[in-house]
């Protein structure tokens, strides 16, 4: 029965606690405006900016050791030394570079160029060979000179500017074959690429930071105000290739209005110089200011209206209702809440206990229907027998028949009685090992039937197996598939099938495999395959239905090297299952 009798004390609560709680705000707002305007001050700003220029430094260094790193393996390989070798490059060869150059240059090979440059002028590359890479006239200037002098990958601020890029930077590894030189290889770095790499760390909260990056003889390799100017003359002072003077008077003026640092990084030859203009922080000052007032108004105005508006019981007897909740188990014997309360927190206690009632009588009623249903979907999966498989059998003895050749049809007739036997069978859904191999062994007998000298089938099972019980028919749906996509394809030449059993502490090991043609697909591709892992899909699913989804199939497979299938299931002896 509802009361109906509410008492005022619980409003009262109410209303006290949403009064107190319309400070809060106000006082919250009001210390982080006190906190900013102590704090962003130059001294912060430079510490932010200090701290911006070495995250640049390592998101710069991480991306530039990567390339230098996968153009050094690329250097390094016997088919790169293969391929600088012969006279010319072939079609294949040429393939295979272009690979492996947009494999190295990944998503970011619109800001980047490689070229495969021979001693004799030869090359390939992803784009048109720049002048300056022209051999073998430039073998003994600027970027060739400093591989040679180099025993690795060598960075070089090869800038340089056409018509579609900037190149801030590039990269040079020789190829070496007995102590001489036979190419080299050239990954050219887009400005745009630095500038994506840099938009990562830019954005702070006192504003927009423009970067300079020069080399290790103040030359510019990149540079912002190019295309994100806020000073054209400071754009025109850091231009790229120019070396830029740090004592002239009017950069020095320039740099003024600016908040200035520089760092040399850490691994590179390269400096990185951070600028943000004054005049910014200034504009973002009085903007947060205006915002800070706004938001406070807001705030007020919002949690008066709330605190007249709000009708609910938020403090402690929602908090004890809370925990008696957190405090109930699905199944467990439901916990009723005992009060004499009146108000609407009385309400809520009663009608929480009819909850917990039906939930309690509910779930049993669930877990009864789960446990039905779920021996009823195993049934389900043992009794799909492949139609395809029946009417091949079918049409095999109808043959025989036709051809008087009598013994074969009784030897197909019996190993088909058996397995359909053994399908029909719903009394029990596990069986002894030696007889779950019996069922295979009459199946493959059937198939060998069709398939003659091309399919040869084997059995290994370690006697410690021999006494536990495993899902009935959980492999024959794997053979099937073993015969149909692993050796059928194989026409002619045939193929074998071998199942090997064995125990591991407290686990049945079992492994299916075949020297069919084998796939590139990983499990979860081929268990959503449809057209080929019906079979697959049905032993996955019944292992996850009696063990858990911890457990099912694991797949190797590659082409023209077969498939191996490995299913790990705990040991049961007979008695022990529930199914």
């Amino acid at each position: 029965m509802i009361r109906k009798k509410l008492k005022p004390s619980f409003k009262r609560k109410l209303t006290i606690t949403l009064l107190l709680l319309s400070i809060l705000p106000m006082l919250v707002l009001s210390f982080f405006s006190l906190y900013f305007v102590n704090t962003s001050d130059v001294t912060s700003v430079r510490s932010r900016l200090d701290e911006t220029l070495n995250s640049a430094d390592r998101l710069v260094t991480t991306n530039f050791e990567r390339i230098a790193d996968d153009l050094d393996s690329l250097a390094v390989s016997s088919k790169m030394v293969n391929v600088l070798k012969q006279d010319e490059f072939t079609a294949n060869d040429r393939m295979e570079l272009n690979k492996d150059f947009y494999l190295l240059m990944g998503k970011d090979s619109a800001y980047m160029s490689m070229y495969l440059i021979k001693p004799d002028g030869t090359y390939f590359g992803t784009d048109t060979l720049p002048d300056h890479y022209q051999l073998p006239d430039y073998e003994n200037w600027g970027i060739f000179r400093e591989s040679k002098n180099t025993n690795g990958v060598f960075m070089y601020p090869n800038y340089s500017l056409d018509e579609t890029k900037k190149n801030s930077t590039s990269f040079i590894r020789s190829v070496v074959d007995q102590k001489q030189i036979i190419g080299y290889i050239i990954v050219d770095i887009g400005s745009e690429y630095i500038q994506n790499l840099l938009s990562i760390v830019k954005g702070t909260a006192f504003g927009y930071i423009q970067f300079v990056i020069t080399g290790n003889h103040d030359e510019v390799i990149y540079n912002d105000f190019s295309t994100n100017s806020v000073s054209n003359s400071l754009d025109r002072m850091f231009r790229y290739g120019q070396v830029f003077d740090r004592s002239d008077a009017t950069l020095e003026q320039e740099l003024s209005g600016m908040i200035a640092m520089s760092q040399k990084s850490q691994k590179l030859n390269i400096t990185y110089l951070g600028l943000i203009p004054k005049a910014m922080l200034e504009e973002q000052g009085s903007l947060l200011t205006i915002i800070i007032v706004i938001l406070l108004a807001i705030v007020v105005i919002a949690v008066s209206i709330i605190s007249w508006l709000v009708g609910r019981n938020i403090s402690n007897p929602v908090v004890e209702l809370a925990n008696k909740m957190s405090q109930f188990t699905p199944g467990a014997q439901p916990i009723h809440l005992m009060t004499n309360r009146e108000d609407e927190v009385g309400v809520i206690y009663e009608q929480f206990d009819l909850l917990m009632d039906r939930m309690y009588r509910y779930h049993a009623e669930d877990i009864e229907k789960q446990d039905l249903l779920r021996k009823a979907e195993i049934k389900s999966l043992i009794a799909q027998i492949n139609p395809h498989f029946l009417y091949n059998t079918f049409d095999s003895i109808k043959w025989k028949a036709k051809l008087q050749e009598t013994d074969d049809i009784v030897f197909m007739v019996t190993e088909l009685g058996i397995l359909l036997k053994g399908n029909m069978d719903m009394s029990t859904m596990f069986v002894g090992v030696d007889e779950e191999m019996r069922l295979i062994e009459s199946y493959v007998n059937i198939q060998k039937i069709r398939y003659g000298e091309r399919l040869s089938f084997s059995i290994s099972v370690q006697d410690d197996v021999r006494p536990y019980v495993i899902p009935k028919f959980l492999f024959q749906p794997l053979v099937e598939n073993a015969i149909m996509h692993g050796i059928e394809p194989l026409g002619e030449t045939g193929g074998r099938i071998e199942i090997h059993a064995w125990k591991v502490e407290e686990y049945l090991y079992f492994s299916v495999y075949d020297n069919g043609v084998g796939s590139s697909k990983t499990l979860e591709e081929l268990l959503h395959d449809d057209n080929r892992s019906i079979g697959v899909k049905n032993v996955d699913r019944r292992i996850k239905l009696y063990y858990g989804e911890n457990y099912g199939l694991r797949w190797k497979s590659e082409p023209h090297f077969g498939t191996t299938v490995i299913i790990q299931i705990p040991i049961q002896m007979k008695g022990d299952h529930h199914v």
